[in-house]
């Protein structure tokens, strides 16, 4: 139940035939910052994000507990020029440094996912979201999204029923809120500004065959209402799986440009899905942003045959490729103006049982679909094995940290002339 804040992650290459690859290593107890949860069980960091909530010039820390109180918790940590002074930091006694949110009722996993979602009502300030996959609201496990706008004047703690916007899952089960991001402008002129919310057990064209959700923001956006309501209006957009048990939107990535075209682009988590003939190989799908002519529902699949999308997929059974995805900037120095993406594969076998497997890819205009992610090579992207059997596994217990450990290098939290790194370890 810690959180690492370090002031810089070395990258060391090495082999560079075949496949370029990598390896890491910083002693976390000396390069910054320990933040520490409140109690045993809080998975305190589960979560993580960096944003500017309150306008100045340092950048904060968002951070989940899911388990904290029973309810799940957040924490803002605030930025400031001697940060890294202080040696360690506890959750519970952050007093004027930061800010405290609580779930609203037990069980709601208030923090399993939550999302800097930068300046959407150009205030100056960074907004966010905080997701509650177990929220029932009179259901089971429906799950509710809490968008809250950031501002100067937070006290040290802030009631969930004061959020901005309220969003809510539809059925039960569907556990609206498990994964979620910014959308950029995914939505093109018309929608210049979006968010992306993962329904990962929602039925709809199969048991639990799940769902992911452009929300459009929209300035008169308030209260409480139903993410199916949206849909229903035109204010969002609903991108569905189609077998059981494929669990689309357990992972989701926004805000990037694969492409190239000046439009952010969607990355959707399947990693229940059989394709390429690897059962629960699982898959992750590429929707390309500024169509101006989608709406209502999308079917996954009629979008991944090389107009709206691509489909990527796992290389061997039981690998789960797509339980984590991101997006990223000129990953590693692939500096050619095309975003990069990240497809994690952590039940792959490579090294030893569930050692896993990362997969980058480098953007491209090209749109050949599907693509079998063990044929990557180089020029097209790099593949991360795991070193130890059981190092993939341990990445789902943390969610999608064990990725962005490695490449969410943000802004500023201190004034110390060096981009900075999170950390999230759990347990």
């Amino acid at each position: 139940m810690k959180l690492f804040v370090a002031a810089l992650v070395l990258f060391f290459w090495a082999s560079p035939a075949a496949f370029p690859s990598f390896e890491w290593e910083v002693d976390l107890g000396q390069a910054g910052i320990e933040i520490n949860g409140v109690a045993a069980g809080d998975e305190a960091g589960f979560s993580v994000a960096m944003l500017n909530v309150n306008g100045d010039d340092y950048a904060d820390l968002l951070i989940g507990a899911p388990h904290a109180n029973g309810t799940g918790a957040a924490y803002l940590v605030y930025g400031k020029a001697d940060f890294f002074a202080g040696g360690s930091i506890d959750l519970d006694n952050l007093g004027t440094g930061g800010v405290v949110i609580n779930g609203e009722v037990q069980d709601d996993l208030l923090g399993r996912a939550l999302a800097s979602l930068g300046d959407l009502n150009a205030d100056g300030k960074d907004d966010f979201l905080l997701g509650a996959p177990g929220f029932d609201g009179g259901m089971t496990d429906k799950g509710r999204c809490y968008l809250i706008y950031g501002r100067d004047d937070f006290t040290t703690s802030f009631d969930l029923a004061d959020a901005d916007l309220i969003i809510d899952g539809a059925l039960d089960f569907e556990a609206l809120g498990l994964s979620m991001g910014s959308a950029g402008n995914f939505g093109g002129a018309p929608n210049p500004k979006g968010i992306v919310i993962g329904a990962p057990f929602k039925d709809t064209l199969g048991l639990a065959a799940g769902a992911a959700y452009v929300v459009f923001w929209d300035s008169a956006l308030s209260g409480t209402v139903a993410i199916d309501a949206l849909v229903s209006q035109g204010k969002a957009l609903a991108f569905t799986g189609n077998e059981v048990l494929e669990n689309a939107g357990f992972s989701v990535a926004g805000g990037f440009d694969y492409n190239n075209d000046t439009f952010a682009d969607l990355l959707i988590g399947v990693p229940g899905a059989d394709y390429n003939s690897a059962f629960l190989g699982g898959r992750a799908y590429l929707v390309l942003g500024g169509d101006t002519s989608m709406s209502g529902t999308q079917d996954l699949d009629t979008l991944s045959g090389g107009t709206g999308g691509v489909a990527f997929d796992g290389a061997s059974n039981f690998e789960q490729a797509g339980a984590n995805v991101l997006g990223v900037e000129n990953f590693i120095g692939n500096d050619d103006g095309f975003d990069d993406i990240v497809i994690s594969a952590p039940l792959a076998s490579p090294n030893g049982l569930y050692s896993g497997v990362v997969y980058v890819i480098h953007g491209s205009t090209a749109t050949a679909s599907p693509i079998d992610l063990g044929t990557i090579g180089p020029g097209g992207g790099t593949i991360l094995l795991g070193a130890e059997a059981e190092d993939g596994k341990f990445s789902v217990h943390i969610g999608d940290l064990a990725i962005r450990n490695c490449i969410q290098v943000g802004r500023w939290v201190n004034d110390h002339g060096l981009a900075d790194s999170h950390t999230g370890c759990t347990g």
